[in-house]
């Protein structure tokens, strides 16, 4: 690889890596919980959080500093994906959802190489020559065509030199030739651009002194950086990088409002970075996000400093507040050793040794004491005691949503649900900032679980109308009155009603009530027609099921209902239901996690089915038949195929178990079709 691909390897791999501390840049879908402790990269919430992406924690500080109001932004569905508004949940969606679409969709032209500023200053080159008065106009169009001739990247041939005459031409032409040299060939050179620091042409000065200070800058990291992108510090020339922070400064000091300030500005926070400087970082960091909303600018330095800035910059003394209030929350994640095990977690003296680094901002130390207290200790008494009830009259900031929320979720564990709930439902009238309404939506449900009053989710007077928790609720939680109440609703969206129909069909015949999926049947809707290329998209097609003929035949699925109905242990309609949820993949589903919505479990009465416990049981009946005893046996031992694991549901059972099935069904029952179907044990 040769020095210049190495260089754009190098910088691609530097800008484009993920950041180590914050999360994981993939597609998530949202948990339904509320509170994090530990932190996957797709569990960030609208409250300040230790699960949250710390860019997402930083983000919502940011914005309460400016008093701005989050939004989820409108964008072309043809163009962009639909942007998430029901929970943060990772970090590129949720900055993808709070800025607007950018105009020109080729966003990566150039990203992280040196050729990122090959168009601005080609433009910058040509317009500062045709202002240019002392000019001759054929002068002016060989500049302009001598500047348009060259190619950052694809080529190594320079065009030939302008001819001009006049000093301010033969300044540009000088420039010219230190801008090709810097584009097709070296780099790390400054000498061309320093000839031409004290030049008599005003742009010609101002661009070359911003030039020898980026060069002198990749001088210092030439071959700091393998082809794979990975930064050797110790291959760091310091001296250089020095100097180019010298130049930096000095073209600053020079050109505060100048063209290229804005660059310059970012790349003496990477002379910082380079230099090892976390100090000067931070301190710069913290200057320019202190002075902008949350914008494009914002989160792409967001970005920067969450990849560039060491850990223990955000905790040295003298570090912003907010800086300060992120790692906190970073450090209250749930740890964990070598074999898995919680190991304990930052302790209240931390916290409490910090509280005259947090003067000025009671309310956000406040409640970093009540998050560590709830997230480490899980003491709901000490989070009540950090914070003392107050009435909001307000819209919510991010971290008044978070007091409230957890001061709320304290009194309900500590008891107190009827007035947690009144307090969560009087907060929404106030969140008028992207994904706090869903949030707090997310609190009332799992209180109304906690405290076993699901149904009021769906009463009319509801605040929860987010269709992800209401649907979360009907397939986790609810029992057929439930479920047939919103199956039969008329003021529900058609999508709700599908879901408590699938749902309350499903758990009739998974916990074996036959009666009831007799009845509840007749709910369902008619076959849809067909679409113009034939296709039928049938979300109910697994209770349309006609049986089987061919292998074991079955009837079909409401036959088979009626017979269980009348004998829930009848052999034949035990095997069909096997083949029934084996041909259609309707299944019970299982308990959510601690924390998670749904995690307390059904109300449908009775175990889930299992057909694996229908063929042990089936295989040891005498009273089966013998055909019976062999598929059985057959579809018993085919429960473990091909990956040794167990997805028939019921006991599991080890492998010697399995082949001494093979074995009888080939010892016993050989003359049966299933006995010769069966070629192996799994």
């Amino acid at each position: 690889m040769s020095k210049v691909l190495s260089l754009l390897a190098a910088l691609a791999a530097l800008f484009m890596a993920t950041p180590a501390r914050a999360s994981f840049d993939q597609s998530c879908l949202p948990s339904m919980k509320l509170f994090f402790s530990g932190f996957s990269g797709c569990d960030s919430v609208a409250l300040l959080s230790p699960g949250n992406d710390t860019r997402v924690n930083l983000v919502f500080l940011l914005a309460d500093a400016k008093g701005q109001r989050l939004a989820i932004q409108s964008r072309d569905p043809e163009a962009y994906p639909k942007p998430s508004t029901f929970t943060p949940a990772d970090w590129p969606g949720f900055a993808a959802a709070i800025l607007p679409p950018k105009a020109n969709n080729d966003e990566t032209s150039g990203e992280a190489t040196i050729c990122v500023s090959d168009a601005k200053g080609q433009a910058d080159f040509i317009a500062a020559v045709a202002a240019d008065t002392s000019l001759s106009e054929a002068e002016k169009a060989a500049l302009k065509a001598a500047r348009e001739a060259i190619a950052c990247a694809g080529s190594t041939a320079a065009g030939a030199a302008p001819e001009v005459q006049s000093a301010n031409a033969k300044e540009f032409a000088a420039y010219l030739a230190a801008i090709t040299k810097f584009y097709q060939a070296d780099h790390a050179d400054a000498a061309g651009f320093a000839a031409l620091a004290n030049s008599p042409q005003g742009w010609v000065k101002e661009a070359a002194r911003y030039m020898q200070a980026r060069v002198l800058l990749l001088a210092g990291q030439a071959v700091a950086f393998d082809d794979y992108g990975t930064l050797s510090a110790d291959k760091i020339d310091r001296a250089k990088v020095a100097a180019a922070k010298d130049a930096f400064e000095a073209y600053l000091k020079d050109y505060p409002q100048g063209a290229y300030a804005a660059s310059a500005t970012g790349l003496l926070r990477r002379a910082a970075w380079l230099g090892g400087n976390g100090g000067e970082q931070r301190a710069l960091y913290a200057k320019l996000l202190h002075g902008a909303e949350v914008n494009d600018a914002s989160i792409a330095l967001i970005n920067e400093l969450d990849f560039k800035l060491p850990p223990d910059a955000y905790l040295a003394e003298g570090a912003d507040p907010v800086f300060l209030a992120v790692e906190d929350l970073r450090r209250m994640r749930e740890q964990h050793d070598d074999k898995g095990n919680v190991v304990p977690g930052m302790k209240a003296e931390v916290i409490e040794a910090q509280k005259a680094r947090f003067a000025g901002q009671d309310d956000l130390y406040a409640y970093l004491v009540a998050a560590r207290a709830w997230f480490v200790d899980h003491d709901a008494k000490a989070v009540l005691q950090a914070l003392p009830e107050r009435a909001v009259t307000a819209d919510l900031t991010t971290l008044e949503l978070s007091r409230q929320v957890l001061r709320l979720a304290a009194m309900d564990a500590g008891g107190d649900g009827k007035a947690a709930r009144a307090g969560y439902v009087a907060l929404v009238a106030h969140a008028t900032a992207a994904y706090q309404r869903p949030a707090l939506e997310m609190a009332i449900a799992l209180s109304d679980e906690h405290n076993k009053h699901i149904a009021t989710v769906f009463d009319a007077d509801s605040p929860v109308k987010e269709p992800l928790i209401r649907a979360q609720v009907l397939d986790m939680l609810a029992g057929p009155i439930l479920l047939r109440q919103q199956a039969s609703a008329k003021d529900v969206p058609q999508d709700e009603r599908d879901t408590a129909i699938y749902r309350l069909l499903s758990r009739d015949l998974v916990q074996g009530h036959f009666k009831g999926f007799v009845e509840d049947i007749k709910l369902l809707p008619p076959k849809p027609a067909p679409a113009a290329d034939g296709s039928v998209q049938d979300k109910f097609a697994a209770f349309r099921w006609e049986g089987s003929k061919d292998g074991y035949a079955c009837p079909d699925i409401v036959s088979l209902a009626q017979t269980l109905a009348t004998n829930a242990k009848d052999v034949a309609g035990r095997l069909c239901l096997g083949e029934f949820f084996r041909g259609t993949g309707v299944a019970d589903l299982p308990k959510p996690a601690d924390g998670i919505l749904g995690s307390t479990g059904t109300l449908f009465a009775g175990a889930p089915l299992a057909r694996g416990d229908f063929y042990a049981d089936i295989m040891k009946d005498a009273k089966a038949s013998r055909d019976d005893r062999a598929y059985a046996l057959f579809r018993a031992v085919h429960c473990y195929a091909p990956a040794h694991s167990n997805d028939c549901g019921g006991k599991d059972v080890d492998e010697a178990t399995r082949k001494a099935w093979h074995d009888e069904l080939k010892a016993k029952y050989g003359d049966t079709v299933w006995a010769r179907q069966l070629k192996f044990y799994w």
